[in-house]
């Protein structure tokens, strides 16, 4: 079944509207949208922004990091730890078996949070340390 995929900071309730199921977006910068959910599994997701392209390889499944071609897992210069790629994960997400203490860079300093065991990461677009990249936690 496919995914509509909500920003809970912006939902704001599934409505009937000209015949059709809606989801109503409350959104601060574009206003108020509607979107049909045409039988799509409707999940509310918080948005985490994270200026990392990469996951620890520790807090993904091991036949996940298994499978992937060499290449595809990586050490890090000084912790000496293995890490995936934000792009090699699947569009579909992968759920994390351990937490992950990510960040985000914002206005030269870095703000750290903690992504629990059991979110499914989506592979959101890269970031720069200064325009931050994202992943959901559903």
């Amino acid at each position: 079944m496919e995914q509509l995929i909500v920003n809970a900071a912006y939902f704001g309730g599934i409505f009937t509207r000209k015949g059709e199921r809606c989801i109503r977006i409350d959104d601060p910068f574009s206003g108020r949208q509607w979107l049909p959910i045409l039988g799509r599994e409707v999940i509310v997701a918080r948005k985490r922004v994270c200026s990392e392209n990469y996951i620890p390889a520790d807090c993904l499944p091991e036949a996940f990091v298994a499978g992937l071609p060499g290449w595809a897992v990586w050490y890090g210069r000084i912790s000496r730890i293995q890490y995936v790629c934000m792009r090699d994960i699947p569009t579909d997400g992968i759920d994390l078996i351990r937490t992950w203490r990510s960040y985000v860079c914002r206005d030269g300093g870095r703000t750290f949070f903690t992504v629990p065991a059991g979110t499914t990461i989506i592979p959101g677009e890269p970031g720069s340390l200064h325009e931050a990249g994202h992943h959901w936690e559903v």
